[in-house]
Order: structure tokens, then C-alpha cells, then sequence
């Protein structure tokens, strides 16, 4: 499996400002539908319970350089790039661009994104990192830095 996934969407209007411009906080929403659509391609579990017991990827850093601003309407690709992973962890490099008619994609965000895997107690809501569930073997780390 690649290294690589890419999300195509489009701006919505209650994503940005009276001016119509992106508010800085969708960038990072943006990153995670990227994720979560990778997630769901590999059909990795996102969020599982069994009633005393969770399992989820609670974020650990993120860095985001805001480059250009993103509008209403606007079509954007979000890409992110898998290049890191440790027996619990993920790391992943984003980009966030605007597709124009003329498919030249403007830079709009870059940064880089780390999740865990984790096991939360409901009654203690003690929060344990676990191993990497198998399915994400499938996921490959780049070995290009860029």
C-alpha cells in the first residue's frame, strides 16, 4: 500500500468567514477527513467501544504553516504522507492545496500531523497507547523527506 492519500473536496460555505475565506481551524479538519478516508479505504476502525473499554487514535502534535487562503467553492486536495510509524504511533506530513481549472494546485497548508493508538477505561478514563492494530500494516512509510 502506498504511502500517499489524497482527498478531493470542495469548500463549504459554513467552513469559512463573512469574507468567505477558510477558517484557520478547517485546515485541520481538512487533514483529518484525509485521514479518516484512508482509514475507511483500509478498513481500519476509527473509534470501537465495548461498553467498559475504547480504542481510538487521540493526536499528539500538529504543526500547520499556513500558506494561501482558501475560499467558498474553492476544490482543494488534501494529501497526506505517511512518514513515520513506531510500535503505537503514526506521523503523518500534510498538504493542502487549491485546484485550479488549469490542475495547477496552489499550496494553501503544510504541516505534520502524530496520532496514537490508544485503550481508554470508561470508569477510570485512564488512557493506555497500544499497539499499532495489524491493519495497519498495510500502510507504508514514505522514504522520501519533502
Amino acid at each position: 500500500m502506498a504511502s500517499e492519500h489524497t482527498l478531493r473536496k470542495r469548500v463549504e460555505f459554513h467552513e469559512t468567514d463573512m469574507a468567505g475565506v477558510v477558517h484557520f481551524s478547517n485546515f485541520l479538519r481538512y487533514v483529518e477527513s484525509a485521514e479518516h478516508d484512508l482509514f475507511r479505504s483500509l478498513n481500519i476502525p476509527l473509534h470501537n467501544t465495548d461498553g467498559t473499554t475504547t480504542h481510538g487514535w487521540p493526536r499528539l502534535s500538529v504543526t500547520c504553516d499556513y500558506i494561501s487562503p482558501l475560499h467558498f467553492q474553492d476544490e482543494i486536495d488534501i494529501t497526506i504522507v505517511t512518514t513515520k510509524k513506531s510500535k503505537s504511533t503514526i506521523t503523518y506530513r500534510f498538504l493542502i492545496s487549491k485546484v485550479s481549472d488549469s490542475s495547477v494546485a496552489t499550496p494553501a497548508a503544510k504541516g505534520s500531523l502524530t496520532i496514537a493508538y490508544a485503550r481508554i477505561n470508561q470508569r477510570t478514563t485512564k488512557i493506555k497507547l497500544m499497539d499499532l492494530p495489524i491493519e495497519t500494516n498495510t500502510i507504508s512509510v514514505s522514504d522520501t523527506t519533502g
